[in-house]
Parts: structure tokens; sequence; C-alpha cells
């Protein structure tokens, strides 16, 4: 029974290629109630969102070594969202007083089942 509904599951698959961005975003830039404010933000402009934890690292001005931790926020589109997306980057420059925002943009296949 099982291998016949997987064996469905995967005839049914029908990839899309959609565009997909990633922000990156050091975990202190943004206080909590910034952070809520940020990812209702994601959700009502895109319906969405996915929020892995990673870390990065870089060399301050005195020359030294900085790792931290970086909240890597992916999101799916149905078509380019490049204004949308800098709009967010905007947001997080002023908010978090950072500098530069680091965008990612692909092109992902993708299935939801």
């Amino acid at each position: 029974m099982v291998k016949l509904v997987a064996q469905e599951v995967m005839t049914a698959l029908e990839f899309q290629e959609k565009p997909k961005y990633i922000i990156y975003l050091p975990a202190g830039a943004l206080d909590m109630d910034e952070i809520d404010e940020f990812e209702a933000g994601l959700v009502e402009k895109f319906g969405g969102f996915t929020r892995p934890t990673a870390k990065g690292g870089y060399k301050n001005e005195a020359g030294e070594v900085e790792v931290e931790t970086v909240w890597v926020y992916e999101i799916i589109t149905e078509s380019d969202e490049d204004a949308k997306i800098g709009e967010i980057a905007a947001y997080i420059k002023e908010k978090g007083q950072q500098e530069k925002v680091l965008v990612e943009k692909t092109t992902t296949r993708c299935s939801f089942i």
C-alpha cells in the first residue's frame, strides 16, 4: 500500500521553475519586535518564508575575525519580485543599521506535494 502511494506521488510531481531569493540577516541586527514586523512583512508580501540559521564570518575594521549567527530567509515567488526584495533590504539597512545586505537570487525547480 505504501509503495503504491509513493509511486502515485512520484508520478504526480510537476516541478516548476520559480525565482528564489535568499536574504542574509545578522541575528542581532534587529530587535525581537523588529524581527516580528520583518517576518510579518515577508508573509504579507510573499505568502511565507523559510528561516534556517547559519554562521557567518568576516574581518572587522581592526582586522580581527568575527563570527556571528545569521538568519537566512529563503523566499520562493511566482515571478520576479526584485522591487519588493529591494524594499526588504532597505528596511534591514535602516532598522538594523547595516551598511550592506547580502541578497541572492536564483531559479529553483520546486513542487508542492
